[in-house]
């Protein structure tokens, strides 16, 4: 278990340092940053992705999540910025799976949500 939560936090690693070019006004329009958020994803996850995403220029700030007993990520909200002109916002109460792909200062998020229960 612990092997597969370090594959899937270093493959979130690799995709956002060596498969991207920096997101910075310098190279805006040439790199892409895809972030994958899910149910599964762990604090640990999603404190590499901030990681990641500020050695790019971009701030990331997580402003709540409420997790299962069992660990699951049930709910989450955001703001992913790029410069001061460039943000989005983020929000789910049913966690199913969050896109955010950043190229340049263009930001596009795309929420799934899981089916009410």
């Amino acid at each position: 278990m612990k092997s597969a939560k370090l594959f899937s936090t270093l493959l979130l690693f690799v995709s956002v340092f060596f498969l991207t070019q920096p997101a910075h006004a310098a190279n805006a329009g040439k790199g892409k940053i895809e972030i994958i958020i899910t149910s599964n994803t762990t604090q640990h996850q999603l404190d590499s992705i901030k990681t990641a995403v500020a050695l790019k220029g971009i701030d990331m700030d997580i402003e709540g999540t409420v997790r299962s007993k069992a660990g699951q990520l049930k709910n989450i909200s955001g703001k992913i910025t790029c410069s001061p002109k460039s943000s989005a916002t983020f929000s789910s109460d049913r966690v199913g799976t969050i896109t955010i792909a950043i190229k340049g200062s263009s930001i596009k998020v795309d929420v799934k949500d899981l089916p009410a229960e």
